[in-house]
């Protein structure tokens, strides 16, 4: 697993009326810098660089104080772009790392976009979500790679980059995310998540409200993949022909997360790249009918034959897959669950999952 992210944090506050960075707005009581590092430690990422820009003595001010593992580099002009300060950086980075931003918490399950970033053999990979929303900036085709086209899908905020591929880069360019304008026919991960981006006073309002949520016990829907939301089939990931239950006529509008046992990759059925897909198209199905997903969590892993790879890693028992509960722990670590919450599954192995958390089961029959 990659063990280092850089964090974009030199912005300044003004739209937002802070006399101080960006990343130092607060979201119920605590910098929004302070979620953005916890997404990452909570997935074991423990190595940060800061690329600090306006108001660097503040940032570093607050970092002294927090229990982390870091370094960082100030901007020399302070309206350089993240892509000069991302270069910058260089001597302090990993030859392979996460690149995020300081003004941005996002929603990604990290190992499985770590994973599918090693299938694809690529040197950067750029996390994808929002369909067709008004704020496309890519246009993603539909073998999953970047294209030229009118945009339909946001950059989510988490990529990953080896570091020779910065080295290598010889255009002229001034935001990270412009670097990925270059790599058409990359492959891209769909986070199948949510991201929250403080661009405006209003969206500072809805951040602080929605984690005012996240940390006040709450109702949510957890729902398993295959059998619930699409239909079951054994071929599923050979036609990948995504096919809906009748979900929608029994789900109430409480938010939602999915968690899904995907163990085809480990017993060499399909590949990381056609499930991350078929979460994508699960998600936006619910999306699209007006359900709030809040994120995905996916077991890989299934105990199987070994094939000497990088990958054997995932061929082993775990606590994430179900019946087991870790997923749903793994859920607890960013929302505060209320045991009213609801499993929708179709099978023992969920309603034992439910069973083992305390959840209450509800049983979907297709």
């Amino acid at each position: 697993m990659i063990n280092q992210v850089v964090i974009f944090a030199g912005g300044k506050g003004t739209r937002l009326g802070l006399n101080t960075a960006k990343c130092l707005a607060d979201v119920c009581g605590k910098p929004i810098l302070y979620y953005i590092i916890k997404e990452f430690t909570n997935q074991k990422v423990n190595k940060f660089h800061f690329c600090l820009g306006h108001f660097s003595e503040d940032v570093l001010n607050w970092l002294s104080k927090q229990n982390i593992d870091f370094t960082y580099t100030i901007d020399k002009d302070l309206d350089c772009g993240t892509w000069q300060a991302l270069k910058d950086a260089e001597e302090f980075l990993d030859e392979t790392f996460f690149v995020t931003y300081g003004d941005s918490v996002v929603f990604c399950d990290l190992n499985f976009m770590y994973f599918q970033f090693l299938e694809s053999k690529q040197d950067s990979f750029m996390s994808v979500s929002n369909f067709d929303a008004i704020s496309s900036n890519f246009y993603i085709n539909s073998n999953n790679e970047i294209d030229c086209g009118v945009s339909n899908f946001v950059e989510h905020g988490i990529s990953i980059l080896k570091k020779k591929s910065l080295i290598n880069f010889k255009e002229t360019i001034k935001s990270f995310s412009d670097f990925f304008r270059f790599q058409l026919f990359n492959k891209v991960h769909y986070a199948c998540a949510n991201y929250y981006q403080i661009n405006t006073p209003e969206d500072l309002i809805k951040v602080n409200e929605l984690f005012t949520k996240f940390s006040t016990e709450s109702y949510y829907n957890f729902l398993d993949r295959d059998g619930t939301i699409n239909k079951f089939d054994e071929n599923l990931y050979k036609f990948m022909l995504f096919e809906p239950t009748n979900i929608l006529e029994f789900l109430n509008n409480d938010d939602c997360v999915i968690i899904t046992n995907q163990p085809s990759f480990s017993k060499n059925i399909t590949s990381l790249e056609r499930i991350n897909k078929m979460n994508f198209l699960a998600y936006q199905y619910l999306i699209d009918n007006g359900k709030n997903i809040l994120f995905t969590n996916t077991c890989l892993h299934k105990k199987y034959t070994l094939n000497n790879d990088i990958f054997d890693c995932l061929r082993i028992e775990c606590n994430c897959r179900k019946p087991n509960t870790g997923m749903l722990e793994k859920s607890s670590l960013r929302l505060s669950i209320s045991k009213d919450s609801l499993f929708y599954g179709d099978s023992d192995c969920d309603e034992k999952c439910a069973k083992n958390y305390g959840l209450k089961f509800f049983r979907m029959y297709n």
